[in-house]
């Protein structure tokens, strides 16, 4: 994933390749920065060193696709991360969801 900045410093949009060798072809999607200021995350280079954090707090928005990955249930990382909210952890996983449809549509 390369991300672009302006002269400002501030990310222009991500664009985000994906190699297939099964299909043998490249895919590639622009994500604007207006859909990334929609997603309760923050980037700060003085929080977790700039790591992807769910607003408001210092949990790696990375922090829930691994827990997803390993077999506990949103509730259960909820429970664990209680400065998350549903809200919060509902946009990101509907923002993923979403991006990967848009990845098939390209094809």
């Amino acid at each position: 994933m390369n991300r672009q900045h302006g002269r400002d410093g501030r990310a222009t949009g991500h664009r985000v390749r994906n190699q297939r060798d099964c299909y043998n072809a490249a895919v590639s999607l622009v994500i604007e920065d207006r859909e990334l200021q929609q997603l309760p995350i923050a980037v700060d280079p003085q929080v977790l060193s700039g790591a992807p954090v769910f607003c408001g707090t210092r949990v790696p928005v990375a922090a829930l696709l691994d827990n997803l990955e390993s077999g506990i249930t949103l509730d259960e990382f909820l429970d664990n991360f209680p400065t998350v909210t549903r809200e919060q952890a509902l946009q990101v996983l509907e923002f993923s969801k979403a991006t990967l449809a848009r990845l098939g549509e390209n094809r």
